[in-house]
């Protein structure tokens, strides 16, 4: 009888041994499996410095006077990218009393523009420059050859001036222009490296015409950090190229205007 028991006893001492055994083994194979789906579901922490969350806002505006049959493109790089090659360099306007007074007389009674063709025969920068200077002379154009030559003596006075603030506006371009080209070939791949670093991409921006066509807007989200606005504005006969560079935080809502001004290169009829 004694024995029985004893048998009884080492039977539920070694069942239990099983049991505690088989939980054992089932709690280690619960623990492995939650570590590998910790390990799975752990993502890469950002660049030191960075929130891969925060994000700027920039409106984007293209407002320029010729928007005739435009194509716009527009591209916010995380680095500069090589400016296109200049083709027909666009020479100085004439800056000699007698070319300047020449030119007057096509303008005002000659070969007077309608603006109906997609650029003046001469070029929008004398365009601009005898424009300018007619408002500030006052008095309308002569209708009658008698007494033209007296009016272009008096237009010279206010068109050589913006002649000249035209050819030294265009001077800098040309600089900024040569500085971008130099630029990319000494930085371009160490720019490229870092935006990779950070997660920067080229992020287009969609633009849609407001003010009853005169200008073209787009809003888009960037990371913080350097971003270069790069594009073109093309009408027919004249090319606007910009690569504006612009510094974001997060947060930051900020408008960037393209324009004549600050246009790095400009071809075609200008």
């Amino acid at each position: 009888m004694l024995v029985s028991e004893f048998k009884k006893l080492g039977g539920c001492i070694l069942a239990l041994s099983v049991a505690v055994t088989v939980s054992s083994h089932a709690s280690a194979a619960q623990n492995q499996t939650a570590a590998a789906q910790t390990e799975t579901t752990v993502e890469a922490l950002p660049p030191d410095g960075i929130d891969p969350q925060a994000k700027a806002w920039v409106k984007l505006r293209i407002s320029v006077p010729q928007m005739k049959d435009r194509i716009d493109k527009i591209t916010f790089y995380p680095y500069s990218t090589k400016p296109p090659k200049i083709k027909v360099l666009n020479m100085p306007l004439p800056e000699e009393d007698k070319q300047i007074k020449q030119m007057i007389l096509s303008s005002g009674y000659l070969s007077r523009q309608s603006l109906t063709k997609p650029y003046p025969d001469i070029g929008w920068r004398w365009h601009y420059a005898y424009r300018n200077a007619q408002k500030r002379a006052g008095g309308d154009e002569p209708r009658f050859i008698g007494g033209i030559y007296r009016w272009a003596d008096n237009m010279l006075k206010y068109v050589k001036p913006e002649v000249e603030r035209i050819n030294r506006i265009e001077e800098v371009r040309n600089a900024r222009y040569l500085k971008a080209v130099e630029e990319f070939e000494d930085s371009h791949k160490d720019e490229e490296m870092e935006a990779l670093r950070l997660g920067l991409e080229p992020t287009p921006v969609v633009l849609h015409s407001v003010n009853k066509g005169t200008a073209m807007e787009g809003i888009v989200s960037l990371k913080p950090g350097e971003w270069y606005a790069t594009g073109e504005h093309k009408t027919p006969g004249l090319t606007y190229y910009w690569q504006e560079k612009l510094k974001v935080n997060a947060g930051d809502k900020t408008t960037l205007i393209l324009n004549d001004s600050n246009s790095m290169l400009i071809t075609g009829g200008w």
